[in-house]
């Protein structure tokens, strides 16, 4: 059966589909996720191809299917392994280190600051479950072939993890209310054990038609919160009420 783009039910579904976003913009514009003053990424994001600031970069968002969700989660949790375990070395094994798990709706918000093409914090990303949404983000720009995507996911993954060189165990026993020279904040928020979901994006573009760009952001279900730990430390999973996993060990 063939519809007309002038036929009342296509004119209707159009109507709907419209009103669906608009719903979805007001959703996170009218409520009260964010502290007074700071506008929700949620709230009227950029179109679906880009905002401004990608106009003539042939900017595209990378599908994030299975395959690259369960790559950036895997990677956290070995390396969240690493750390609850005590591998690392310089720091105490961890009492309650969730395993985390990819969430849709954290994902859709991470997506919603990659489409601007400007490399930045957003204000806030919080969401009706979660009302301290921490975030990562990271750029990478090179000239020649374009990499494969998982590549530079790992790549930037690991520069997060590389401040855990300029990390000490006390400023994991109490997060510090303003860093060292170093950035720590990143290798925080992957080791934070009041984390337990997270979800991510990234946007492709060419930049002055010679440097290939990919931005990068991770949501994380909760923040890094000043004088608070980042974990607990303790014999590995031992606080674990669901046990210990087996694929990740000292992880819960």
């Amino acid at each position: 059966m063939h519809y007309s783009s002038s036929s009342p039910l296509v004119l209707l579904f159009l109507a709907l589909v419209r009103n669906s976003h608009q719903q979805s913009w007001n959703y996170y514009c009218e409520a009260d996720f964010c502290e007074p003053g700071l506008k929700n990424v949620g709230c009227d994001p950029p179109p679906a191809e880009g905002g401004p600031a990608c106009s003539g970069k042939q900017a595209e968002s990378v599908n994030f299917n299975f395959v690259v969700q369960a790559a950036i989660v895997n990677e956290h949790n070995r390396l969240r392994s690493l750390l609850a375990t005590g591998r690392l070395g310089k720091f105490a094994p961890a009492s309650r280190m969730p395993q985390l798990v990819w969430d849709t709706e954290l994902a859709n918000q991470a997506e919603r600051n990659v489409r601007s093409c400007v490399y930045g914090h957003d204000e806030c990303r919080n969401t009706a479950q979660f009302r301290f949404v921490g975030q990562n983000i990271a750029i990478v720009r090179y000239s020649g072939p374009r990499k494969s995507v998982l590549e530079l996911l790992h790549e930037e993954i690991y520069g997060w993890w590389s401040e855990a060189n300029s990390t000490t165990q006390a400023n994991l026993r109490r997060f510090p209310s303003e860093e060292p020279l170093s950035q720590i904040g990143h290798f925080t928020q992957m080791i934070s054990d009041r984390t337990w979901k997270m979800g991510c994006a990234a946007q492709q573009w060419t930049e002055n038609k010679v440097f290939n760009v990919l931005y990068f952001v991770c949501n994380y279900s909760f923040t890094n919160m000043v004088g608070e730990p980042v974990y607990v430390a303790g014999p590995p999973a031992s606080r674990c009420a669901t046990g210990e996993d087996k694929l990740y060990p000292g992880l819960c």
